[in-house]
């Protein structure tokens, strides 16, 4: 494929899907699997959120006054995303089921145990 072919491509996924390619890719493997997790920072279990860094009013800003600026930080904004947990936002969610998601877990409990008995 040209490179031309490749923007078109790039164009056609965001506008479609808002996402990039890579982000299409992503999600579909990593997040769709990831149900279960448990954050490594604050001990939260449940599913991950998806961050987005930037602000949607800047890009409304910018696609109303230029169209390459604004295109520019769509890319930007869809190509930063990340997961991460929705309690501490940071992106420290592991899946429950690997060897250090089940440590945690059980480290968790243990504390837990240990408080509710004193």
């Amino acid at each position: 494929m040209s490179d031309f072919g490749h923007y078109l491509w790039w164009a056609f996924c965001i506008y479609t899907t808002g996402k990039l390619p890579v982000d299409i890719i992503h999600n579909y493997l990593i997040i769709t699997n990831m149900e279960k997790c448990i954050c490594t920072n604050c001990g939260y279990q449940g599913k991950p959120s998806t961050i987005t860094r930037g602000g949607i009013g800047t890009e409304i800003i910018l696609w109303l006054l230029f169209i390459i600026p604004g295109l520019l930080y769509s890319i930007w904004r869809m190509s930063t995303k990340y997961t991460a947990c929705p309690k501490c936002k940071k992106p420290t969610m592991i899946p429950l089921d690997s060897l250090m998601g089940k440590k945690i877990l059980s480290e968790l409990e243990s504390f837990k145990g240990n408080e509710a008995g004193k």
